[in-house]
């Protein structure tokens, strides 16, 4: 079986990986970007505890001047797929992700 967002015991280790992702003073390299997000295949955005997670991570992209490589790229793309663009959250982690893949060199 699968972590899933349905579930009470996932929802508060999310609430507390988003707690410390915020707090968190360490930039993301392209790889904890990729693993992060690849993390999140399994959950859904209708959760409270998965947008402000996603929400974390976004800003983080957002702040630092990350370079994204393909294999970053790739497994943050997989991990995006349970995730809908209709939260303003995820179409900003997009928006987010758009922007550093633009940037890339690779």
């Amino acid at each position: 079986q699968r972590l899933s967002s349905d579930s009470s015991e996932v929802r508060t280790l999310v609430s507390a990986l988003a707690e410390k992702v915020d707090v968190a003073t360490v930039g993301l390299d392209a790889q904890a970007i990729g693993n992060a997000l690849f993390g999140l295949q399994r959950l859904k955005s209708d959760s409270p505890e998965v947008r402000s997670l996603v929400q974390a991570i976004a800003l983080k992209i957002v702040l630092l001047p990350v370079e994204m490589d393909s294999k970053g790229i790739g497994s943050a793309l997989y991990g995006l797929h349970s995730l809908s663009s209709d939260s303003p959250q995820v179409r900003a982690l997009l928006a987010a992700l758009a922007d550093r893949i633009s940037l890339s060199k690779k």
